[in-house]
C-alpha cells in the first residue's frame, strides 16, 4: 500500500521524490527515464506487510468462539 522512491547521491541526496499510498493491483512496476541515459537503478527493496483481517472475518471468528464456549457450558 506504499510506493516510495528516494534518491541517494548527487544534489538530491536522500531526498524522497515519490511517495504514494493507496491500493495497488498485482502487476509490474516500471520506470521511464528519457532524459538521463546513464542512470543506474539499484537497491530495490520490497517489504511485505501481513494482511489485516477484515472486520467481517473477525466478527465470524468471534461468533464461532462464542458458539464453542456455549456448547462447552451446555455439555459440562
Amino acid at each position: 500500500n506504499l510506493i516510495k522512491i528516494t534518491i541517494n547521491g548527487g544534489i538530491f541526496d536522500n531526498k524522497t521524490i515519490f511517495n504514494v499510498t493507496g491500493t495497488f493491483g498485482t502487476g509490474k512496476f516500471g520506470f521511464y527515464n528519457y532524459s538521463q541515459e546513464s542512470v543506474n537503478y539499484q537497491g530495490f527493496t520490497e517489504d511485505e506487510v501481513p494482511p489485516v483481517p477484515e472486520p467481517a472475518s473477525m466478527l465470524l471468528i468471534g461468533f464461532g468462539l462464542t458458539g464453542i464456549a456455549g456448547l462447552r457450558r451446555k455439555f459440562s
